[in-house]
């Protein structure tokens, strides 16, 4: 990282764990954080985020570094981004902390890890679209598998008859449950329009080193999918639900940062 963008990064990872810890504090009280208050803290560190990945991603030549550790900043800003916006509309702010940690994180690790990739996209238009399809559909695939995980917590409490489970602070079963299949579907075309242009426009999409993205983004489609004809045909829902929503999206994490993780982090 340049000298700028390691001041940011740890600007930006101050801001998203005082942000997780504001709003985990109020919920663990059983109190709802004030919603303008987090949309303006949230905005300020999705800012600094996104400059922080602006120094890191563009070089002076024109070429981007497209390293594991900065493409996993991008997907986390992106899910950052998309939990905060659905927050606006829909009572998930038990999500936030979780997911602000967790990119702070993923900020950390890029910030003292000095792994590089440098390519040049703009020689390469339709590898912009696909990537842009790919880390789209995992965003939103990954925001709905942690609303499956909030989904399973929420029936758990209920079960065992915990007071917890009709607290303020969680939001109601229904809605998380309509939301997930709102967004498997979303993802779901995201990710079919990811992997058309990954067939149709890169060179050896099947090929060596490639090959393992292409057959677990095919096989995670292939569940999410299933989901949502099952529940168009006769209604999904439960652990099935949970457990398929969480598998397509391990299987797209690994698909996408599996080997690179390994050759470029553990064998570096």
């Amino acid at each position: 990282m340049h000298s700028a963008s390691g001041y940011l990064a740890v600007a930006t990872i101050l801001v998203y764990l005082l942000l997780a810890g504001w709003i985990g504090w109020r919920l663990k009280k059983g109190i709802l954080p004030q919603k303008s208050g987090i949309m303006l803290v949230a905005i300020f560190a999705l800012g600094l985020h996104l400059l922080t990945l602006a120094f890191d991603l563009l070089r002076p030549d024109g070429g981007q570094n497209l390293s594991i550790m900065n493409i996993a900043s991008v997907s986390g800003w992106a899910i950052s981004l998309m939990l905060t916006l659905l927050y606006v509309k829909k009572p998930l702010q038990v999500l936030l902390p979780f997911t602000y940690a967790f990119t702070a994180i993923v900020i950390l690790t890029d910030l003292v890890s000095s792994d590089t990739y440098f390519t040049h996209l703009e020689a390469h238009p339709s590898l912009i679209i696909h990537i842009s399809l790919s880390l789209l559909s995992y965003a939103v695939l990954n925001i709905a598998a942690l609303m499956a995980i909030l989904l399973a917590v929420i029936n758990r409490q209920l079960k065992e008859k915990k007071k917890f489970a009709l607290s303020p602070v969680l939001p109601p079963l229904m809605t998380v449950e309509k939301q997930i299949f709102n967004l498997i579907l979303v993802g779901t075309v995201l990710l079919s329009f990811a992997l058309a242009t990954g067939i149709f426009f890169l060179d050896n999409f099947f090929g060596s080193g490639k090959a393992h993205k292409a057959i677990l983004s095919a096989i995670a489609w292939a569940i999410y999918t299933v989901v949502l004809i099952q529940h168009y045909r006769v209604g999904v829902r439960g652990r099935w639900l949970v457990t398929s929503t969480v598998v397509g999206a391990v299987l797209l994490t690994l698909g996408y940062f599996g080997s690179r993780f390994v050759r470029e982090i553990i064998l570096a």
